[in-house]
């Protein structure tokens, strides 16, 4: 049987143990994979804003999808394997991930995702969040000065 560790505070074993589980709710797994699981930016949120604007065609022909649009960009598609990929393009969702999670680890202080206390992990989700809606809101914007 595959075991998993879980981490509790010592007040949180306290109450597990008296059978206070309302305290319990919040209790959540402590790895830092974890911090910004179901909140970030997926290519699905990036190839939404895409098909607004009719560039989906072009920028979603990758496997993964999601990358952002330039209007200087060179269109170089390549063969790979059974379908055409373009090769020039904006960044994916994972790589804004990554700017967008290092921009919430640098309002808290910190350049790890394990580094963040687990007190402050609402917090920095909910920054995260903030973060990510901002950078959507301003790439649909740009995306509809594109065409003029």
């Amino acid at each position: 049987m595959d075991e998993e560790l879980i981490t509790l505070t010592r007040s949180q074993l306290e109450d597990l143990l008296s059978g206070n589980s309302k305290s319990l709710i919040m209790i959540t797994p402590t790895t830092p994979k974890l911090l910004f699981e179901n909140t970030s930016i997926r290519p699905a949120d990036i190839r939404n804003i895409n098909e607004k604007f009719e560039v989906s065609k072009v920028n979603n022909l990758n496997i993964c999808g999601g990358t952002t649009f330039s209007k200087n960009q060179n269109f170089n598609y390549e063969q790979s394997f059974d379908r055409k990929v373009l090769r020039d393009h904006g960044p994916y969702s994972t790589e804004i991930h990554d700017l967008i999670r290092k921009l919430t680890l640098a309002v808290m202080g910190e350049k790890l995702n394990k580094n963040v206390s687990y007190e402050d992990w609402n917090e920095a989700r909910s920054d995260y969040v903030k973060f990510k809606q901002l950078f959507l809101k301003l790439y649909e914007d740009r995306l509809s000065k594109v065409g003029d």
